[in-house]
């Protein structure tokens, strides 16, 4: 049977980095054999992120007749899909069609569960109001973020599970490249290194307390404003205080064995974390110290940037309203040539 190649996110685990890696190798891939799926689930394309068509069919509550329509384009070739919220276990329903037809294969990548449930907290439960404390207590009562949910909902519709920690592999593109079946020949583009930005824990923590600042879990724009104009904000690597961390990690300790091994358990569990910031928000610097110094370093660059702007715009004004230059007189030799031209038809 032809294959299907699924990247099933976790969300919060490279999959921007892991997408990226496979649109812009799209064409490679094409070439290949490997058909890539864009944000239509069309396949053979530049390949682009179908995460709202799988979300839209999730909220409707579909079977998946519209999945298999968009498989039966394949043919017997083999495909790729990349979407992070495929983790939904309710996703896996989707596809029990299309695995009579397809051998699917899954890549699953996760990381630790105590960074997995901060960053969820910094991007989206604290733009609610929800403090960390009450985040992860609530997360641990419902067994958030799930990775064993995902495995055992595909497990009757996949042929294998590939499941990978990045805490404990060498290379993400050496893994995606395996999964797929391929040698790197060195023509492929490379994984893109750049990280999402992390914000101080003080900015997350302070915004947490006044969530009115945010239309939605999914607003941006504090986010995008503190990208741009402040660099003072951007933190070294967040890690959870020590105790915290341990008790999370514990909780998922049977779960971890069960999906990676109790090797590479062990492994991420003596990879422990040096506590860094309380939970408290206080650090060397008080919070309230370091958002004005926050505010002060933006407005700062801000200010910068708006006398570029000026600058530039008084350019373009002078420049259109300049006065027309006076067209240039004739030269000599253009005179000369004009008299001798006039007196031999005179």
């Amino acid at each position: 049977m032809p294959k299907l190649f699924i990247h099933i996110g976790a969300s919060k685990c490279a999959s921007t980095s892991i997408q990226t890696f496979i649109f812009e190798n799209a064409k490679k891939l094409n070439d290949r054999g490997l058909l890539v799926a864009d944000q239509n689930l069309l396949f053979g394309s530049r390949g682009d992120n179908p995460i709202w068509f799988f979300q839209t069919l999730i909220d409707r509550g579909e079977t998946g007749e519209a999945v298999s329509r968009a498989m039966g384009v394949l043919g017997d070739r083999d495909g790729v899909i990349s979407a992070e919220n495929l983790s939904n276990p309710i996703a896996a329903n989707l596809f029990s069609e299309v695995a009579k037809r397809f051998d699917i294969h899954l890549l699953h990548v996760i990381r630790r569960q105590d960074e997995w449930l901060y960053s969820s907290w910094k991007q989206w439960h604290s733009k609610a109001g929800h403090s960390l404390e009450d985040y992860i207590d609530y997360a641990l009562r419902i067994g958030e973020p799930g990775f064993a949910k995902t495995v055992h909902a595909w497990s009757p519709i996949a042929k294998t599970i590939h499941t990978v920690s990045l805490d404990v592999i060498d290379s993400l593109e050496v893994e995606i490249m395996r999964w797929l079946g391929l040698v790197d020949d060195g023509t492929f583009r490379r994984l893109p290194s750049k990280a999402n930005p992390t914000f101080d824990f003080r900015i997350v923590d302070l915004l947490s307390r006044h969530s009115a600042a945010y239309d939605h879990a999914h607003d941006t724009k504090i986010d995008d404003f503190v990208v741009k104009y402040s660099k003072l904000a951007g933190s070294v690597k967040f890690h959870l205080p020590k105790d915290i961390s341990s008790k999370i990690m514990a909780h998922f300790h049977d779960e971890n064995v069960a999906l990676l091994g109790a090797s590479a358990t062990n492994i991420i569990e003596r990879n422990s974390f040096s506590e860094k910031i309380p939970i408290g928000g206080i650090s060397e610097t008080s919070e309230h110290d370091f958002i004005i110094a926050c505010l002060l370093e933006s407005m700062g660059r801000m200010s910068a940037e708006m006398e570029a702007i000026k600058a530039d715009l008084n350019y373009m004004y002078r420049a259109s309203n300049a006065p027309a230059p006076p067209p240039p007189a004739p030269s000599r030799e253009r005179r000369r040539w004009d008299w001798r031209r006039y007196l031999r038809y005179s």
